[in-house]
């Protein structure tokens, strides 16, 4: 007899990591990271406002400036030439869009004067104010998700988030279940007798169960092994044949 610890030391000794596969990442769920996921770009990947206002150059502020377009998110500014903020010059600017190349700060609407084709700002701005730089969410190379993490709707949505389309996991195992013992009887079937000696199996269908919320879905029924040797191996054998790769037998 060996004690419960050395038997759990004992299997996990001779367990391997299951094969890789690539999967795309929404039908990663429940899988195992076999690989660091690395993000393959950064986030945002240009320099973003986190307001509604006015892109300007901060060296022009306070003062009066030109408007010259506007920059919006999916629609950066462009057309008639009007692609860079020069001095003296500012774009309306929307959350979540492209800062135009010369603007190096926003600012918010509600300190800023639209008077026809001009805004008038008063005060001081900092270079960088209400910009989001590159890779503020994410920085590209950055390890997103550890190989060994369990994928769940929050590893998802970072692997979106960095425009990965697939993720390497681990292949999902094969699960054989089986019971064991003369006095097993299946739920379900006709009430034993009470002189029969015998109870109903409760342990497999409970771990067939617990395989399912863990997200293994090949699960092999193998049933109920008669207390005899033969038996025993001959269902064995079948989960080998099967190529499961996991086996778990119980009593009742």
């Amino acid at each position: 007899m060996i004690s419960m610890n050395e038997a759990v030391d004992r299997v996990i000794s001779r367990a391997h990591p299951l094969p890789q596969e690539s999967v795309a990442f929404v039908d990663a769920v429940d899988r195992v990271v076999a690989e660091d996921f690395v993000a393959p770009r950064p986030h945002p990947p240009f320099a973003a406002s986190v307001m509604d206002g006015y892109a300007v150059r901060s060296a022009d502020c306070p003062g009066v400036m030109t408007l010259i377009g506007a920059s919006r998110a999916g629609a950066p500014m462009r057309g008639a030439g009007n692609t860079s903020i020069q001095p003296g010059q500012c774009a309306y600017i929307t959350t979540g869009a492209p800062l135009p190349p010369g603007a190096d700060a926003v600012v918010p609407s509600e300190d800023c004067r639209v008077d026809g084709g001009t805004v008038s700002i008063d005060a001081n701005v900092d270079a960088g104010k209400w910009v989001r730089p590159v890779g503020f969410d994410i920085k590209a190379g950055e390890t997103l998700v550890p190989a060994g993490s369990l994928v769940g709707a929050h590893e998802v949505g970072i692997v979106a988030a960095a425009g990965g389309g697939e993720i390497c996991v681990h292949k999902k195992p094969k699960l054989a279940l089986l019971s064991t013992g003369d006095e097993l009887a299946e739920a379900g079937e006709v009430e034993p007798d009470a002189s029969s000696g015998r109870i109903y199996d409760a342990n497999r269908p409970m771990l067939a169960a617990l395989a399912k919320t863990s997200g293994v879905d090949d699960v092999l029924d193998l049933g109920r092994a008669a207390d005899e040797p033969g038996a025993l191996a001959s269902l064995v054998a079948g989960a080998r044949a099967e190529g499961c790769d996991v086996l778990v037998t119980s009593g009742a």
